[in-house]
């Protein structure tokens, strides 16, 4: 092998791993296991209690958010038929939505299905709210 070949073969690898590594980026905002709701807020939410549904592991998961000053200040999950192991973790759930005020939380490991349940019942209380679009 030449010089020139050995250069253009080089030159070819180091053009290959450049491209698979440039499609690898994941961004905060597209995280994996959080749901996102960047931009969506659209303003101060209506106090009182809403109910929510989302899609758990067996069927629907119903909630129930208290919105206090504009602020979410209880969760509480009302209906399910998913496994009572699974809910039974869903308070750490409920707790990082409240202490961080958004749904952009990581979901339970073991627990996907319930816990993206829970997170898309909580947003369907706050488009309720008139807290999303």
């Amino acid at each position: 092998m030449n010089i020139k070949q050995t250069i253009v073969t080089v030159l070819v690898c180091s053009l290959i791993v450049m491209g698979i590594n440039s499609g690898t980026k994941i961004s905060k905002s597209q995280s994996v296991g959080k749901q996102n709701l960047v931009g969506i807020i659209k303003g101060p939410l209506k106090n009182g209690n809403f109910e929510g549904i989302g899609k758990g592991y067996n069927g629907d998961i119903k909630v129930n958010i208290t919105i206090n000053s504009g602020k979410m200040e209880d969760i509480e999950i009302i209906d399910s038929n998913d496994d009572e192991e699974y809910l039974l973790q869903m308070d750490g759930l409920i707790k990082d939505i409240l202490e961080n005020e958004s749904i952009d939380v990581d979901t339970i490991s073991g627990a996907t299905f319930s816990s993206n349940g829970v997170i898309d019942a909580v947003k369907d209380a706050l488009m309720k709210a008139g807290g999303l679009k």
